[in-house]
């Protein structure tokens, strides 16, 4: 749009197109006009069409197409279950409709993150007294007109440890494979060898950053301009709502080249590391943070894994397969 390219163009090379990536990028630059601005029939004629774009097999095309479903307001938007989509690319959705994105050969196992952070819906299923608890903050600190599809806060790293072992649970996989021992009193820690488990855990830190960076070596995933960073971040200078920084719905700015949305920004995400277990990790930043602080890796901090703070929540990962040595 800033090249003044017309849409029907974009449009073109997008029916023509059949390499993902370039698929996804299109999608992501045909986000860039303005709805109103286009004509009724290109609208029509790529809705006709939207579908199997939002079938597509590969992750960041898939969630091009669901940003740009979200952006434009398309009613065509399927979940992956709904589309069928081949079980090699996408892990699955599980029980509660989190869609999980496979991230494979980067670390010695293969794996999959939560396309976005838990929501405050999916989180209440867990814990129905969620909003009576935190009623005051979540009015504080969430935008109120997306309250169902924004960030889960006030989640300590147990409360996130419980919500994944809940969620293996609910899928009906073996309680060998939990991730995570409940001491009985509110505590857990995770099992030995627990990246080898099928259930649900905390991302590892070596998982986020690979989620985080997505392959790439630049600043950011989408390269070192921060004028990029309104168009992939919820941070300081974008999320003010009513005099307010607030979290706002997941999935709404940008994903990264492996499909994954709000890495940066929007809530900070608990991680776990797997040779230092007793050390608590938040990574990303949130919808308050200023791009110093939006970094690729995560940082220790002297939180203890019982508190729960206003701007933290979560993201789930789960072991997908091992590698050959």
């Amino acid at each position: 749009a800033q090249l003044e390219i017309p849409p029907v163009m974009v449009i073109s090379l997008l029916e023509a197109e059949t390499v993902p990536g370039v698929r996804a990028a299109l999608l992501l630059g045909l986000g860039e006009y303005s709805r109103q601005g286009i004509p009724q029939k290109l609208v029509e004629r790529i809705s006709s069409q939207f579908q199997r774009f939002v079938e597509d097999a590969d992750p960041e095309c898939h969630n091009s197409a669901r940003w740009l479903a979200a952006r434009w307001e398309l009613s065509t938007l399927a979940t992956v279950s709904e589309a069928g989509v081949r079980p090699e690319k996408f892990a699955h959705v599980g029980f509660e409709q989190c869609e999980m994105v496979p991230v494979r050969k980067c670390l010695n196992h293969d794996f999959a993150l939560s396309a976005t952070e838990v929501t405050v819906a999916q989180y209440r299923r867990f814990n129905p007294d969620y909003d009576t608890q935190f009623k005051l903050g979540l009015l504080q600190f969430l935008d109120q007109k997306q309250l169902e599809q924004c960030p889960a806060i006030y989640v300590s790293c147990y409360d996130a440890m419980q919500y994944c072992n809940w969620l293996t649970r609910s899928e009906k996989i073996d309680e060998s494979q939990y991730c995570y021992n409940e001491m009985g009193d509110g505590r857990l820690s995770p099992k030995a060898n627990h990246l080898m488990h099928r259930g649900y855990g905390l991302p590892d830190i070596a998982e986020w950053e690979c989620g985080c960076r997505s392959g790439t070596k630049t600043e950011f995933s989408f390269g070192d301009s921060l004028g990029l960073l309104p168009k992939y971040v919820w941070y300081f200078s974008n999320s003010r709502i009513d005099g307010q920084h607030r979290a706002h719905a997941v999935g709404m700015t940008k994903p990264n080249s492996f499909g994954l949305f709000d890495m940066y920004g929007n809530a900070w995400e608990w991680a776990t590391n797997v040779d230092r277990p007793a050390i608590s990790i938040l990574c990303g930043g949130s919808c308050d943070n200023d791009p110093t602080d939006l970094r690729p890796d995560g940082r220790e901090k002297h939180i203890a894994a019982e508190d729960r703070q206003i701007r933290v929540g979560f993201r789930i990962a789960q072991t997908l397969t091992l590698q050959k040595q």
